[in-house]
């Protein structure tokens, strides 16, 4: 009966090293591919992939457009239509919605908000194969830290955008700065020879 228990003891504890070891794996090969991303598409694409290898789920990666208003960025086939209303809530306050959660359990998906620090970034829905999945704490912090490595991804794309349009706008000055000094000096020229002029009258 001991050497039993220990037997399943250690099946255990060596079931749990292998968890822990691929969800390890799964994490870094996920900030790797996320590291690589140019564009939200590329981003969405990534976190979509990961979802399904690791959850067995689909996904869809949600962004605010120039209104503010959420827009899905692909469209997985065979996913239920997620609640705009219940989507825009979870983003204005950055909180999770749908099964699982508080907030309209009785749906067959969850809504995450893709926050890094105190700005919402946009929204994932993942609809798994089995809701049991989104039910078990460790993939529940799993699913989590993925959002945060999808909104990091993205506030990095941002900063990048920030400093590209601040770095051509400081260009935009100079060269502005270039011709009015280049202009200044082809007036000031002529002006010059004016005054001469009008003096000696």
């Amino acid at each position: 009966l001991v050497i039993g228990n220990l037997t399943a003891g250690v099946r255990y504890q060596a079931r749990v090293a292998r968890y822990r070891e691929q969800r390890t794996r799964h994490l870094y090969e996920m900030s790797k591919a996320l590291a690589v991303g140019r564009s939200p598409q590329d981003i969405a694409a990534t976190s979509e992939q990961f979802i399904a290898s690791t959850f067995h789920a689909r996904s869809q990666v949600l962004l605010p457009d120039d209104n503010g208003k959420l827009q899905p960025l692909t469209h997985p086939q065979g996913m239920t239509p997620w609640d705009d209303a219940i989507a825009q809530w979870s983003f204005d306050k950055g909180l999770p919605a749908g099964a699982g959660t508080d907030t309209l359990p009785g749906v067959p998906y969850q809504i995450l908000p893709l926050k890094s620090g105190e700005k919402t970034y946009g929204l994932v829905v993942v609809e798994p194969g089995n809701l049991r999945q989104l039910m078990i704490p460790e993939q529940q912090r799993l699913l989590e830290t993925f959002t945060l490595l999808v909104a990091n991804a993205l506030e990095r794309l941002t900063l990048t955008a920030s400093e590209e349009q601040a770095r051509m706008a400081s260009e935009r000055e100079q060269i502005r700065n270039a011709l009015l000094a280049a202009l200044s000096h082809d007036l000031r020229t002529p002006l010059t020879v004016l005054f001469g002029q009008a003096e000696i009258l």
